[in-house]
């Protein structure tokens, strides 16, 4: 948490919104000095729920969660997809980019 608090980074994440994560949104923006950018999402149940993580413009995780109600993470995810190819992480950044334009427009 120290390190994006010193930093010039800023964070942009994309999620449904519930009192729950609002919550959290509100700790994260304080604990890091309001750096984080959040789209709201609309929670359908034929989106796939997965986490996609770009650091950088350079490397990609991406998460699927196949039992979110799950105590222990590990037991919540079900494939995971690392790459450090610029195009596969170029793909995920221009997904994400649709998607908060999307959000935006709503």
């Amino acid at each position: 948490m120290y390190i994006i608090v010193k930093s010039s980074l800023s964070i942009h994440i994309m999620t449904a919104i519930d009192s729950t994560i609002n919550n959290k949104i509100i700790k994260l923006n304080n604990d890091f000095g309001n750096k984080m950018i959040f789209y709201p999402l609309k929670k359908s149940d034929d989106q796939p729920n997965i986490i996609c993580l770009i650091v950088d413009s350079s490397l990609s995780l991406v998460i699927d969660i196949k039992d979110d109600s799950q105590e222990n993470f590990e037991d919540s995810i079900g494939l995971a997809t690392y790459s450090n190819v610029d195009s596969i992480v170029d793909t995920y950044i221009s997904l994400f980019e649709r998607s908060r334009i999307q959000t935006e427009l709503l």
